[in-house]
């Protein structure tokens, strides 16, 4: 049941399986009095980078698979994010890759 109602037809539940596939695309719903009003909103990849950024800063010993998981992104699409965000400077690795640790710096994302 969603909002109090019993149905309203297949479409909501496939919007909602096809968000939840998709890549950074959040859904929300919200009851009117007379129906619904359904939001959509994407991210962009400098957004992507500076939520990166601020999990980083509060957990430096993060790995992608954790940061995929925390962002609702690929691994491939968060090494890829670290790799631009180390290059401009905005984070380094510090130490092993399996013991170290990434430092934020004060980098324009």
């Amino acid at each position: 049941m969603v909002f109090g109602v019993s149905s309203y037809g297949s479409g909501i539940n496939r919007i909602r399986r096809a968000v939840a596939e998709s890549d950074g695309i959040s859904f929300a719903m919200e009851e009117l009095a007379n129906g619904f009003l359904v939001s959509f909103s994407k991210t962009t990849q400098k957004t992507t980078q500076n939520m990166i950024a601020e999990s980083l800063r509060e957990n430096p010993r993060l790995t992608r698979t954790s940061l995929a998981v925390i962002h609702n992104k690929s691994e491939s699409t968060i090494k890829e994010h670290l790799a631009t965000l180390n290059k401009a400077g905005v984070i380094k690795r510090v130490g092993s890759d399996r013991d170290g640790e990434w430092v934020v710096l004060d980098g324009d994302v």
